[in-house]
């Protein structure tokens, strides 16, 4: 069993770094404090083609893989939630186009999104579902050569932004996949939801009124939503606890940096040993996880079925970084409280991976399933 990386994956994560470094950890304060990406960063990510990782090269992507792409999202994560959430918002809407579309809607959709021209949403939840497929309202009838959408969806990533978004709703009795367009007739946004944290991405409703898409646009069968949905979450998985996990790792860089400057009674604290055990402990909690999630990732690049493994994964790994930045927080006492430290924001932002993409709890209940069939 090998554990260690490839040279063209060590050459990327290198890569990511020092662009971070460069271009992202500047301006990450900024990001925070004004809730926005600026455009010109949006464009550098584009260039280094950072959206289109795990994607064929016909298709603009890079013809990389998913360990490759969890590694970009965790080393993006350290220096940057929001940015991270962003490259990964355009995978997670690529991810189903890819495993369910035509030949001809890989090419008009997922090519503008691994190029980084479309700023991809991906849409299901609405106010009233959480993971209930059967509790969709949003509906579409069939008029002729047309879909008509009508309906609404809630606290969905990025969905302000101009470019493509997969969505799900009612046919008949049963749920179907769809690929549309944002910020056309018949698509608006209210104002977008404050956060807690991963500011500079926004969180927003939808509401579709008399939106009208193509037959062509009906994503995989119709009927076939559902499944299309699990196995997109699947993968989606791989996104979001790369996310916290880097984030984790950047609390623990900031309670080491911490802890080195910090003086108690005239020496730095990384001389206590109740510090160095809090060090130890979020370390170990860091490097298992990773070790999930990579084997999770691998899993997925061997096409099998992770629907099961995602679901035990995603809930190790949120658990763990929420536990590792939780204790980098108690390292920097109570100045982890003031806003002057990144700790605090970093709380923040990791408390998103217990709740996204399905509740922890409802993620325990998926593997438990699989488990006494």
């Amino acid at each position: 069993m090998d554990f260690a990386l490839t040279k063209e994956q060590e050459a990327i994560k290198k890569f990511v770094k020092d662009f971070c470094i460069r271009e992202v950890l500047p301006i990450a304060e900024k990001i925070e404090e004004e809730s926005k990406i600026p455009d010109e960063l949006i464009q550098k990510i584009t260039q280094f083609r950072l959206f289109g990782i795990p994607f064929a090269k016909e298709y603009g992507g890079s013809g990389s893989n998913y360990q490759t792409s969890t590694i970009v999202l965790e080393e993006l994560a350290r220096y940057c939630g929001a940015v991270s959430m962003l490259v990964g918002v355009n995978y997670l809407t690529s991810i189903p186009i890819d495993l369910f579309g035509t030949e001809e809607q890989k090419l008009k959709f997922i090519t503008p999104l691994a190029t980084g021209k479309a700023i991809g949403s991906f849409a299901f939840t609405e106010a009233g579902t959480g993971s209930d497929p059967r509790s969709i309202t949003t509906k579409a009838v069939r008029d002729g050569d047309n879909y008509i959408i009508n309906g609404a969806k809630r606290f969905i990533t990025a969905s302000d932004k101009d470019g493509i978004i997969v969505f799900f709703a009612k046919e008949g009795d049963s749920v179907s996949a769809f690929i549309g367009s944002k910020n056309v007739p018949g698509y608006t946004v209210p104002k977008p939801w404050e956060k807690v944290g991963m500011h500079g991405v926004a969180l927003t409703d939808i509401i579709f009124e008399n939106y009208v898409l193509p037959k062509e646009n009906l994503l995989g069968a119709s009927g076939n939503g559902y499944n299309i949905l699990l196995d997109t979450i699947s993968l989606g998985k791989l996104d979001s606890a790369a996310l916290v996990l880097g984030c984790a790792e950047a609390a623990m860089d900031e309670a080491v940096k911490y802890a080195k400057e910090r003086m108690v009674k005239g020496k730095p604290m990384t001389q206590f040993q109740t510090t160095q055990c809090l060090l130890s402990e979020i370390v170990t909690l860091i490097e298992s996880a990773r070790l999930m999630l990579y084997r999770l990732a691998w899993l997925a690049d061997q096409k099998k079925n992770i629907r099961a493994e995602s679901a035990m994964t995603k809930v190790y790994v949120t658990e763990a970084a929420m536990e590792a930045t939780h204790k980098a927080f108690k390292i920097h006492g109570a100045y982890a409280y003031v806003k002057e430290f990144r700790i605090q924001q970093l709380l923040r932002d990791v408390s998103l991976g217990e709740i996204v993409e399905g509740s922890n709890e409802f993620q325990k209940i998926i593997h438990a399933q699989s488990i006494i069939k």
